[in-house]
């Protein structure tokens, strides 16, 4: 018990906003997957189906499920360069560092619950915290 208030003691608080920008991400990666989850149940996908295979024509919709699959897979491959982005620009900057993070994942929210619309053109809407957030921390420095 003695260690902890040693640990917290030696951060300084404007660390409080980037490490807050982790949890919040990683919450919102618990909901994705969730998401996932009960689009699995919704639209009768049980394990091991991964995802459904495409559309034999034109004429025949595109899989919604896919889209749900596909969302939660694209901001799992960016979760890693994010968090790296984010620990190496808070040492300079944390404050701004940490809501330029708060930011990116209120994009990766939008941009998740546009495509999984149906319609991934509808991902777009996610692009507003990507641009900013990505520059944000490294122009302060």
């Amino acid at each position: 018990m003695g260690a902890l208030p040693l640990f917290a003691a030696a951060i300084p608080r404007e660390y409080a906003i980037p490490m807050g920008a982790v949890l919040f991400h990683l919450l919102f990666l618990q909901w994705a997957a969730f998401q996932v989850g009960s689009s699995r149940r919704r639209l009768n996908k049980p394990y091991p189906i991964v995802c459904d295979p495409p559309p034999a024509s034109q004429d025949e919709p595109k899989s919604l499920f896919n889209c749900y699959v596909r969302a939660q897979t694209n901001i799992l491959e960016n979760t890693f360069i994010y968090f790296g982005i984010l620990a190496m620009s808070s040492l300079t900057t944390p404050v701004a560092s940490g809501v330029a993070g708060i930011l990116y994942t209120c994009s990766r929210v939008a941009y998740f619950q546009g495509y999984t619309t149906g319609d991934p053109r509808k991902r777009m809407r996610g692009n507003f915290g990507c641009t900013v957030s990505g520059i944000a921390p490294f122009a302060f420095s």
